[in-house]
This record gives structure tokens, sequence and C-alpha cells, in this order.
């Protein structure tokens, strides 16, 4: 339906949170601030729910720890922006309509479209290093949430407003005093 691709709407379809819920992303682990999280998480802008997973914009500032912090994250996000236009620009099968792609065939294409990029950047560089590829070991290090236990408690954590603040406040208090 026409209108009904909205930002909300593709991330309710994504299986990205299913991924998060069922346990198969890679495993992050990182401590902020004497706070230990254990899920990666995602700039976003300010329409999105308040999830332990999105860190949003802060619409209004009030000190300048909270307008430091929301000019770094809209810098962050504007970079991730441009380079999803360096990949439109360098290849036209991106910036044309999808309708007539499967989810599979998309994947497939950003996929190889992402690598193709990093292997032709990497070439610019003249760089004898190559990337370090997790194993699926490391990929898949979370517990094992084949159960419907596992999967509810993941669903709690992401959903946890008072964790997506924390860690917007962590967030913050840390860029701060790197400052």
């Amino acid at each position: 339906m026409p209108g009904s691709n909205n930002d909300i709407t593709v991330l309710h379809r994504s299986p990205l949170f299913s991924n998060i819920y069922n346990g198969t992303t890679p495993s992050v682990d990182f401590e902020i601030n004497g706070h230990t999280y254990s899920t990666g998480y995602y700039l976003a802008d300010g329409i999105y729910p308040n999830l332990s997973t999105l860190v949003q914009t802060i619409p209004a500032t009030v000190g300048q720890k909270r307008k430091y912090f929301a000019e770094k994250q809209e810098i962050c996000r504007k970079d991730v922006e441009r380079a999803f236009g360096v990949l439109m620009a360098r290849f036209a099968i991106i910036k044309n309509p999808a309708r007539l792609w499967s989810k599979e065939d998309l994947r497939f294409m950003m996929r190889a479209c992402i690598i193709l990029h990093n292997m032709i950047i990497d070439n610019e560089r003249d760089d004898d290093s190559s990337p370090h590829d997790l194993s699926p070991e490391e990929y898949c290090a979370n517990p094992d949430m084949s159960d419907f236990a596992g999967f509810l408690a993941q669903y709690q954590e992401v959903h946890n407003s008072k964790l997506h603040e924390q860690l917007q406040n962590d967030l913050i208090e840390h860029l701060w005093a790197m400052k």
C-alpha cells in the first residue's frame, strides 16, 4: 500500500529484531560507566520506540552534555546515510525500486554491494592487511535461545525502556568524559 513503508513499519517487519530475540546476532559485550551491555545498539532518530537496542537523538537538549551527545549522534547518523548514498551512487541496482525482488534476493544484493564496496576500498588503499572475519563460534556466541523462555527474556530486555534510558545516559556521560 502507498505510504505504508514508513520507518516504523519497516522496523516491525525487519528480521533484525527476530535475530536479536532468537539470540542469533553476533555477541557484542561492552562496558560503559560500570554497566555491562550484551547487545549492540543502532543509532536512530526520534520517531522510533525506546528500545534498549536503539539510541535516539535528544530533541530538546538541556545541558551541555546532552547537547554534545546530540551533536555527535547526529554526525554519526549522517555518516551512515552518506555511506548508503555512496553505495547507491556506485551500484545502480540499489537506487532502483525493489518491489519486484524477493526479500531474500534484496538481502543478497545488498550484502554483495557492501562486500564489493569494501573490496574496492581495500584495493584503493593498497593495504596488505585483511579484515578479521568472525568464526561461527564468535558470531553465535549467545546462549541457546531455542526455548520460548529464552525468547521472552530477550524480548523483554530489548523492550526494557529503563535499559534504553540507562544506555543513553551512559553514552552521554562517556562522550562527555572523552571530550
